[in-house]
């Protein structure tokens, strides 16, 4: 599954994907090329972040990119790294020795960066064998735009993945982390907003029962076709008031959500809108909770408003 990362093979690729808006999240990290020495803290550090990468929903981290230390944005491709020592296999020797258990699933590619210096692209896949514990003996999980250690519960779930379902929810509209907001029909409510939520099965184990439940900002005008069906409006765990609709996926009804084929936990003709006064709040609370036997997540997200656009960002 590392292979389903894209590769990057030049200095063209990684500012292609800046200029296309690349920006970290759940499963892309950047790191400038600095970041990857043979100093002891940094590859240490390199273990802690492809380790948390693997024990979540698996991504990529690229050396090579400079971020803006305020906005933890991306700036700009930067020079390389020079040192001849530093390779594929060395990479790979490092996270073999120093991870464990060891990781069976990462692709590790050189990045051509100009006049002799190099970039390196991580790609890991989720784990089927974890979770993996990093040089100093804790567990990391990745979150967004950190990496944090895991809590006992999170430990046990990463443990699970051999012998129950392990879904992940994915929030898109439509696909895309980005979508327009017009009022071209309507000057009092946005056009319809296609929002897309995908379950991914880290596991082997096939969920063949599974509760999906879902909660929209009161702010947002929902319409919800069955199998969706409203169960109230109430507050979440933090006291955000939401909007919550659920539905029940199960054998023979559905088929079995696998490793192999993500489930669409919302169907397409489900959509959202805006009314035109909540045009001035900048974020949007969306929150899902999926339930199987053996399994269970809570994940949430904020909608960023800039006016014109908006923009998924998770929460977890």
């Amino acid at each position: 599954m590392s292979d389903d990362f894209p590769i990057h093979r030049t200095r063209s690729d990684l500012e292609k994907l800046l200029a296309d808006g690349g920006m970290e999240g759940t499963r892309l990290e950047f790191k400038a090329s600095a970041a990857l020495t043979r100093d002891g803290r940094q590859t240490d550090e390199m273990c802690i972040n492809v380790s948390a990468m693997a024990n979540s929903a698996g991504g990529q981290i690229i050396y090579g990119i400079d971020e803006a230390k305020k906005s933890q944005g991306p700036i700009r491709v930067d020079d390389g790294i020079c040192d001849v020592s530093i390779t594929r296999e060395w990479i790979g020797q490092i996270l073999n020795a120093r991870v464990q258990p060891r990781m069976n699933d990462v692709r590790i590619d050189e990045i051509d960066l100009g006049s002799g210096k190099r970039g390196f692209a991580i790609s890991v896949a989720p784990t089927k064998i974890g979770p993996h514990q990093a040089p100093d003996s804790r567990y990391y999980k990745r979150f967004e735009l950190e990496v944090r250690p895991m809590a006992d519960y999170e430990v046990r779930d990463v443990m699970s993945r051999t012998t129950a379902p392990y879904l992940e929810p994915v929030l898109t509209f439509d696909g895309r982390e980005t979508t327009a907001l017009n009022f071209a029909s309507n000057p009092q409510a946005s056009d319809p907003i296609g929002l897309n939520v995908t379950l991914h099965n880290l596991a082997s184990v096939q969920a063949e029962y599974t509760g999906f439940v879902i909660g929209f900002d009161i702010s947002f005008l929902p319409t919800m076709r069955p199998p969706m069906m409203p169960i109230g409006r109430f507050a979440d765990q933090n006291g955000n008031t939401l909007n919550w609709f659920q539905r029940r996926i199960s054998v023979p009804t559905d088929f079995p959500i696998f490793k192999e084929l993500p489930f669409e936990a919302l169907p397409p003709d489900n959509y959202l809108a805006l009314p035109e006064h909540a045009l001035k709040i900048r974020g949007f609370l969306i929150r899902v909770r999926v339930y199987s036997p053996g399994f269970s997540c809570d994940r949430a997200w904020s909608i960023q408003n800039s006016g014109s656009r908006l923009k998924i960002i998770s929460l977890d």
